[in-house]
């Protein structure tokens, strides 16, 4: 399997998990379901600490976004009406990508 088809599988199998012991799957990040701490993966500063201490149990209300976009190819620009134009739609790293 392609790593970057695996990532619905592996969302899948977290949330069977959490389904399987009545619970959210991010409440079963912590050492009561957890076979190693952080520090196994992670390294030794970590040791003692799980995954569940640094995510939020209960769903935020509002939640920060950020959208960063590439600076158009300047190979494939030009001036246009004061507006930077390309052949091609930019590249995105978040998010969606607009028309400048």
């Amino acid at each position: 399997m392609h790593v970057g088809h695996s990532e619905p599988f592996d969302a899948a199998l977290h949330d069977v998990f959490g389904k399987l012991h009545a619970l959210s799957s991010y409440r079963t990040y912590g050492r009561d379901f957890m076979a190693h701490d952080l520090s196994h993966y992670l390294g030794p500063e970590f040791k003692g600490q799980y995954l569940d201490q640094y995510l939020l149990m209960e769903p935020s209300a509002r939640l920060a976004l950020y959208h960063s976009v590439e600076p158009p190819m300047q190979s494939k620009t030009r001036m246009s009406e004061n507006r930077w134009t390309t052949a091609y739609p930019r590249p995105c790293l978040v998010g969606f990508c607009t028309t400048v």
